[in-house]
């Protein structure tokens, strides 16, 4: 395995680490999940870093990726924003194409970058992602002025936590799972302050999935979604929805597992439905049994 120290970037308002590995002859920009950390990814490279150079980026507020300054209320990291880190990636590891892939949370970011520059992208891997469906909670949380305050105060007065969950819970606004994972998160002081830097920081990354839609089609951009049968943080309906509108084969396959997933499975699934390395670019074998056949 080829395994470089970390590096860091710095632009704007921001300072991002990151790292690469693999030896392949192709770029794989990867984000990971929320919590999580860049070199989550490692676990991939014996099946796939023959074909791939992993270039793993550390979320803002995990690792060594955080902005200049930490205001009260984080500054958004905006679409802007994530052109430069991607310009700045290219310019320091020399690519100018490449695939992407997203865990969770990192699947909001590679959903924007392929919406915005579709044009340069091979494949896309997403696993659970975020960004297609509406999760109340991060609705509510980071994008309503009530919820931010809600959530700041939270942070402070634990018992704001146990109140809304009470009322959560019993007027089921939310399916009792979601409401039950948010409160076990927001009650540990920490793990809740990640959670509003992470989440207010990436506010406004909101992929526009109609230009999505049109715009992979147009560059033949082949994009793979990945999802534990026993996910409960990813509802499953909004990729659906999203696959049916997708030009071509998109399929879900579904694994055995939940939201915590096994890299190695994955890519292995991944392999499965690549062709061999020294294909054109954006090939897929795409299998004709159902994706459960896999798990």
């Amino acid at each position: 395995m080829n395994m470089n120290n970390s590096k860091i970037i710095r632009f704007g308002n921001w300072k991002i680490e990151y790292c690469t590995f693999g030896e392949g002859p192709e770029v794989l920009l990867s984000f990971h999940g929320f919590g999580k950390h860049f070199r989550d990814f490692e676990a991939m490279v014996p099946t796939l870093g023959q074909r791939f150079r992993f270039v793993s980026v550390h979320l803002l507020f995990h690792g060594e990726s955080i902005p200049d300054e930490v205001p009260n209320r984080p500054i958004a990291f905006e679409r802007s924003d994530l052109m430069e880190l991607l310009h700045v990636l290219k310019k320091d590891e020399g690519f100018d194409r490449f695939s992407l892939l997203g865990y969770s949370l990192g699947g909001k970011l590679v959903l924007t970058l392929a919406e915005m520059v579709p044009e340069q992208i091979d494949h896309v891997f997403l696993i659970a992602p975020d960004g297609v469906g509406i999760n109340p909670w991060y609705y509510f949380s980071s994008r309503t002025a009530l919820g931010q305050r809600l959530h700041h105060w939270s942070i402070q007065n634990h018992t704001v936590i146990d109140g809304l969950y009470q009322i959560v819970m019993g007027f089921k606004i939310v399916p009792k799972n979601l409401t039950q994972f948010a409160y076990d998160m927001l009650k540990d002081h920490d793990h809740s302050t990640l959670i509003y830097n992470t989440w207010l920081t990436y506010r406004r990354l909101i992929p526009d999935q109609d230009k999505l839609v049109n715009d992979l089609a147009k560059h033949e951009v082949n994009i793979q979604f990945f999802v534990g049968i026993r996910d409960q943080l990813i509802p499953l309906k909004p990729l659906q929805r999203l696959c049916a509108r997708l030009h071509g084969e998109h399929p879900i396959t579904e694994f055995e597992g939940g939201h915590q997933i096994s890299f190695v499975k994955v890519a292995k699934l991944i392999d499965e439905r690549m062709e061999p390395v020294g294909f054109e670019k954006g090939s897929f074998a795409i299998p004709k049994t159902s994706s459960s056949d896999s798990k």
